[in-house]
């Protein structure tokens, strides 16, 4: 039995696929399903417990990377999953906020 999932849905390789032909122009890189604390720092945040577990369990669709592989922004296509983390004041403060 294949227990292989696909990793992305028709929509998200729509939105890949955009996301990348966009970035190319702007020597910029796409990254999917990127966990929230490997994009971001989290580590003395001052994130609650609540918020710090959320984000090392919780990833976003896509991270679109700067020409210094620092995170310049995230989509999510998933809805309200990240709501919790993006609403938090510290991560609004890192520009990737909703």
């Amino acid at each position: 039995m294949d227990r292989r999932k696909r990793l992305l849905n028709e929509y998200e390789e729509v939105a890949d696929e955009l996301l990348r032909q966009a970035a190319e122009r702007c020597g910029a890189r796409v990254s999917t399903k990127v966990r929230v604390a490997d994009a971001l720092e989290i580590a003395n945040s001052g994130l609650s417990n609540e918020e710090y577990s959320y984000a090392l369990k919780s990833h976003f669709d896509f991270v679109v990377s700067d020409g210094n592989g620092k995170a310049a922004f995230a989509v999510e296509f998933d809805g309200r999953q990240h709501e919790i983390v993006l609403r938090s004041p510290v991560f609004l403060d890192t520009g990737l906020g909703a």
